[in-house]
Parts: structure tokens; sequence; C-alpha cells
């Protein structure tokens, strides 16, 4: 018997198949084509955090995906920050179709997973892409956490998919104060001038309490007071503080006495006066609080003893009680009852003039 043989390949099924295999093809293209038709130019559009986490920092960095529906394929955009120290090159993922697995492309066509023969890979669709989901794309995390106003309409009218509400992924920043190094004041003009010249280029005048301004305007508080004298010849002298509550100014002059040696009159400009034991820098000035019998006013090396005051400082004490505590406010009502006067024993403009002895 003569050896066994393989039989002949029939040539008929094949050429049966053929057609069926190339019609199939066309239908793919056809389907693809009326894809691209009905979807060129409608892009969804997700916005997401890329959590970049690479052991020494979990870093949320802002991105933009794309699905093109027209041909399925995906955009990575990486959102560009102000200050952020990274190079403008946004693009994280070029234009392609994204396959869910990555690891099971074949090593032939690793390079380019579009290739159309590779027909078993299950690639990332519209159904994929949801609001509050996580993808892993090239080993990349990507969480969305909003769309845009087309794509919650696409989904909803055309996949019967409702998107669901943003999610607030933003971090509050920590932000560093830098406070601007302030040079001791040397003399020239006030500390809040020194201060105005540091915090900007161009100095800006302090602004004035206008409701105080008006408030009070023309309202003078006087005190009467004396020298804490060193030397004999300035024992008799007596002096008048004035303090204006409008501005709080306070200016010093001296009543003329005869055969002093003193002719009298301003000692002190109008000025705002420093209490001796506050910070050059951030000073702290002299207010009616601060004015009480046998107190001492501390002006640029002399010492001033309060003695007497003007009646109108105890009606101001009277209108406004919260200001001054009621030890200081007795004290002025003892002193004046001791001297036989009351505030309502004297017209305001005779108090205002007078200082009582």
């Amino acid at each position: 018997m003569n050896e066994e043989r393989e039989l002949p390949v029939d040539p008929t099924p094949q050429e049966k198949h053929e057609p069926l295999k190339s019609a199939r093809k066309q239908t793919l293209a056809d389907e693809k084509f009326r894809q691209y038709l009905q979807f060129d130019g409608k892009v969804l559009r997700f916005y997401a955090v890329w959590l970049n986490s690479d052991g020494e920092s979990n870093e949320k960095r802002p991105c933009t995906i794309y699905y093109y529906l027209s041909d399925d394929r995906m955009e990575i955009l990486e959102a560009r920050e102000i200050n952020s120290g990274r190079d403008p090159f946004p693009r994280v993922l070029n234009r392609m179709r994204v396959p869910k697995n990555w690891e099971i492309l074949p090593a032939s066509n690793a390079s380019s997973p579009d290739a159309a023969d590779m027909e078993n890979v299950e690639y990332f669709g519209p159904r994929d892409l949801l609001v509050g989901e996580t993808l892993y794309i090239l080993r990349k995390q990507f969480f969305l956490y909003d769309c845009d106003l087309f794509t919650r309409r696409f989904y909803k009218n055309c996949l019967n998919i409702e998107q669901g509400p943003a999610i607030d992924v933003k971090e509050p920043k920590e932000r560093f104060k830098i406070t601007p190094m302030i040079p001791p004041h040397i003399g020239i003009g006030q500390p809040e001038d020194t201060i105005q010249s540091c915090l900007t280029l161009k100095p800006v005048p302090l602004k004035k309490n206008m409701i105080q301004y008006v408030t009070n305007a023309g309202k003078v508080l006087r005190y009467k007071a004396r020298l804490d004298w060193i030397h004999p010849e300035d024992k008799d002298r007596e002096f008048v503080i004035h303090y204006s509550l409008a501005d709080g100014l306070l200016s010093i002059s001296e009543k003329r006495v005869k055969n002093s040696g003193f002719e009298g009159g301003r000692f002190l400009k109008p000025m705002l006066l420093m209490k001796p034991d506050s910070d050059t820098n951030y000073p702290q000035y002299y207010n009616p609080t601060d004015f009480r019998l046998g107190s001492i006013v501390h002006v640029y090396g002399q010492r001033f003893i309060i003695t007497g005051a003007a009646l109108s400082v105890l009606r101001y004490m009277e209108e406004n009680p919260e200001k001054f505590r009621p030890e200081h406010l007795d004290e002025f009502r003892n002193y004046f009852s001791q001297l036989g006067v009351t505030t309502h024993n004297e017209t305001r403009l005779e108090s205002d003039q007078t200082l009582v002895h």
C-alpha cells in the first residue's frame, strides 16, 4: 500500500469566506464614517485632578480630559497654574484611543494602540467617564470631579445617565504672610508716616477719623498743670494743657506771671504726644483717661503735674462714663465740690474759658 497523503485543500470554501470578510471590513468602515459624520465637532469635556503621589508629596494637579465622539479618542491636557514652577508643556496624553489595560497589549503594537487589528482590546468609552470615578491611564490616576454643560446634556439625552454633582477638590492654600521690616523711627514726622513709607512705594497719607472729627469739632479739654521743678525759678510757673477731642492733638501754653522772668505763651505746639513707656514704632498717645489729678505728663524730658481742670472736663466725663473708671470720675467730682462748683451753676462757655484755682 502507498503511504498516506494529506488531502488537497479545496479552494471553494475559502472563496466563500473571502466576500464575507471583505463585507465585514466594509461594514466597519461605514460605521466609523457614519459615527464621524454624526459626532464631528462634538467633544465631551471632563475636569479632573491628576493624583500625583510620587512618595514625597501627594500633589493634585488639575487637568482637562477631552473625549472626541467622532472617533472615540481621548486627550488629556494639564491646566496651567500661574507661578507653579513648571514648564509650559500642558499635554499629558496625545489624542488617541485609550485602552483600559495597557499591560495586555501585544509587544508588537505597544507603540501604536490605535492599530485596527487589535479587536480584542477594550477601550475607554463614554459610559466609563462618570463624575466621581477614578480613571487609571498610563499608570496614572485621574479623578473626575466635574464636566461641562454639553457633556451633562449628552449623557442625559443620549445615554440616559445623570452625571453626579460637581465635587469640590480645592484645598486651602497655605499662604505665607510676609511681614515687612519696619525701620526704627528717626524723629522725622510721626511714626505712622514711617510705617506708611514701608508698606507702599508711594506713601499714602493717613486717613482721619471723620466721625470723631465732626462729632467733637471745637471741643477742647483744659487742665491746669505745674512743672515737677528741679530749679527754684521753675517753682511758680503755671501751665495749661489743651487736649483737642477732634484729632487728639495736645498742646501746652504757659500762663504769664508777673515778675517771674518768663513771658509765657506757647510751650508745646499741637501734636500727638507719645507716652514714655510705649514703643516708638507702635506708639501709644496720651488721651483724657490718662489725665488724673496728680498724674504726671512726660513732655520731652519735662514732667508736668496736673493740679486742676476746667469744668468742661467734668461735663465730658459725665457724658461719657464708659470711657473712664468710676474712681477717676469721683476724683474730679470731689475736686469741684470742694471748690463749690457744680456742672449746673456755670454756663458751658464760662467753664471752657475758666481754670478753677
